[in-house]
């Protein structure tokens, strides 16, 4: 019978906590978008899944605990069935994510490509922006509060622009620039709220190190979080504005794809976030800062906004 403590390198007197961080430890080195080049490495985060799938459930670890018994032992105790399972949403969300990805990967393997019919794409193109856009025409009516974005962080998405198509929530238009985004060990999460009638241009930075950990495009009407922020606190700027060009030069040319319309820059770095045992949540709002408000100190500047330290 496979050894799943060994897979996870970790003793049978282990903790569920000490369970889940072997598994986000060797998840990270062994994902297979992390080892492009590696053909095993799918078998072996496939291994890896299912080892934290059965031992991170008390139910299913207690089954195999039993199964790993002497025989005398099993005739004498039998295993008690309760399909109940107790686990986090941030377990579910994480283990969901990674059973679709291998469904999709073993569809790859196993579907022959099919020739591609241009007439049928002609139409499939022709529709999804006609509902796409009355999908936000709907939200946008019928939610008389903001919309909350649920953002994984161990979830990289990539933004393909094309045909100024306009941008969505959670994008990250400037990854060249400031990165993919970093996440810790962590349960500290910041929510942000766009109550202007403005989209939003996020960017989160560590208080401590000044270096970006996460960003992300949030239109006006949402907000989003984000989730395994650092101890050490956090401070955030926006851009906030309107009409989105692609091709428009910000910074000096570094920065491609921007506002037509800038209405404004903003920046907290005076004002930072903390984090602490009591309190592992944090709700800010995009606002547009009045030129005679007490809070007009944190209008910033383009050239403020993508300096990075």
């Amino acid at each position: 019978m496979t050894d799943y403590y060994s897979i996870l390198g970790v003793n049978k007197s282990a903790t569920p906590v000490d369970i889940k961080a072997a598994f986000r430890r060797l998840a990270k080195k062994h994902h297979p978008d992390k080892n492009p080049n590696n053909p095993q490495s799918s078998v072996i985060f496939k291994s890896i899944l299912e080892a934290y799938t059965v031992l991170s459930n008390s139910n299913s670890k207690a089954r195999y605990d039993n199964l790993n018994k002497p025989a005398s032992y099993q005739s004498e105790h039998k295993i008690r069935r309760d399909n109940k399972r107790t686990v986090s949403p941030e377990d579910l969300k994480q283990r969901q994510y990674y059973q679709n990805y291998y469904k999709a990967q073993q569809k790859k393997q196993v579907v022959k490509p099919k020739p591609k019919i241009y007439s049928d794409y002609k139409y499939v193109l022709f529709a999804t922006p006609i509902a796409v856009g009355l999908l936000l025409l709907i939200v946008s009516v019928f939610s008389p509060k903001p919309a909350t974005i649920s953002t994984p962080s161990f979830e990289i998405k990539k933004l393909e622009i094309k045909n100024n198509v306009y941008p969505k929530n959670g994008d990250k238009l400037y990854s060249g620039y400031f990165g993919q985004g970093k996440t810790f060990e962590t349960s500290n999460k910041f929510k942000i709220n766009n109550r202007s009638n403005l989209d939003a241009i996020v960017v989160v930075f560590s208080a401590q190190t000044d270096q970006c950990i996460q960003h992300t495009y949030l239109q006006h009407g949402y907000s989003i979080q984000l989730d395994y922020l650092p101890n050490e606190g956090i401070y955030w700027k926006c851009a906030i504005g309107k009409s989105w060009n692609q091709t428009k030069k910000l910074y000096n040319d570094k920065i491609v794809g921007g506002f037509d319309s800038t209405i404004q820059y903003q920046s907290f770095i005076n004002k930072p976030i903390l984090f602490n045992h009591k309190k592992t949540m944090q709700t800010e709002q995009v606002n547009f800062i009045e030129e005679n408000s007490k809070n007009k100190i944190y209008i910033s500047s383009e050239f403020d906004f993508f300096k990075t330290h």
